[in-house]
């Protein structure tokens, strides 16, 4: 037996002890498994805890924020049978940054068949990075075209109000013409979280027809509709968003954070010398090194495009 086997082993069996924590140095015997470990976990995985598996798949996710080496595809994979939703709603976040065509079919069965609401919403979720892919023509047309279909049939039979709204937020890249009456549609519902849900897909959308609901609901006392709002401006490069969001960033402290940071993920896209500037004056209520690194990293993006932009003299 090879000694990466030998580890992945003694790391089952550590994930297995619910009498000790499971040590961090050991998620990445998770990466990359071989036949021989993928055997080896049919064998013990219904030995490990329930909590202990959404635990461990949830710090996986962590961990591939800021290691770009480790490759969780067979792991994931394999806990998409798992017998606990959560297990595979964090299996398929855990692929979300998968491209291959090979997971469209059981993102599909786990969109109509699964038995849980939120798992299928979580398969929705993912299935949206292929309709942009499509959109890119990085996608064959007949695969663009089924996955739309059942987003866009998820939207009219689901009775789950969280799996039509991310069926929405999923279909809204797409140029298809019942896209936009139906996001359309969210927006006018009554429920506020159907707006935010018609926020987001206005912003995935990139149709200029959106600009005017953005633009509102930039002067919203929602927190929540004004993250989606400021999001919105920046995924569609709005730079008439700039007064608002300047008046927005005035408040700095009293802002919370995610507005903070969505501000600045805003502002690397529409750049701009002011928007360089409300950049700039964000760095002060910075909470943490992270919302510093964001805010640093847009100055540096926004300042690159600008200078791009400049003509020479």
């Amino acid at each position: 037996m090879e000694e990466t086997t030998l580890d992945f082993n003694k790391a089952l069996d550590a994930l297995i002890d619910v009498s000790q924590a499971f040590p961090p140095a050991m998620w990445n015997q998770f990466s990359d498994l071989t036949p021989d470990d993928l055997s080896m976990l049919k064998q013990k995985w219904e030995l490990v805890d329930v909590q202990r598996k959404i635990t461990l798949l949830q710090d996986l996710v962590s961990l591939m924020d800021y290691d770009f080496q480790v490759s969780f595809t067979e792991f994931a994979k394999f806990c998409l049978n798992d017998d606990e939703p959560m297990v595979r709603s964090s299996a398929i976040r855990l692929l979300f940054e998968e491209e291959t065509i090979s997971l469209i079919d059981p993102m599909l069965d786990i969109l109509e068949n699964d038995a849980d609401e939120e798992v299928q919403a979580m398969a929705a979720t993912m299935l949206g990075n292929y309709v942009y892919l499509g959109e890119l023509d990085e996608l064959p047309k007949k695969d663009k075209r089924r996955i739309e279909d059942a987003l866009l049939k998820m939207i009219d039979e689901s009775v789950a109000v969280i799996l039509q709204r991310r069926a929405l937020e999923a279909v809204s890249y797409s140029v298809r013409e019942e896209v936009a009456p139906l996001i359309l549609a969210a927006y006018e519902k009554v429920e506020k979280d159907w707006k935010v849900t018609a926020l987001f897909s206005m912003g995935r959308s990139g149709h200029r027809q959106w600009a005017p609901y953005i633009l509102r609901n930039l002067d919203s006392d929602e927190p929540d509709l004004l993250f989606e709002a400021i999001q919105a401006a920046g995924e569609m490069y709005l730079e008439d968003a700039l007064p608002k969001i300047s008046e927005i960033a005035e408040k700095g402290e009293e802002l919370d954070q995610l507005v903070r940071m969505a501000i600045a993920r805003a502002l690397e896209n529409i750049g701009g010398t002011e928007g360089i500037a409300i950049l700039n004056s964000l760095l002060q209520w910075a909470d943490d090194d992270e919302e510093v690194e964001i805010i640093e990293q847009a100055i540096e993006y926004a300042s690159f495009t600008n200078a791009v932009k400049m003509p020479s003299m």
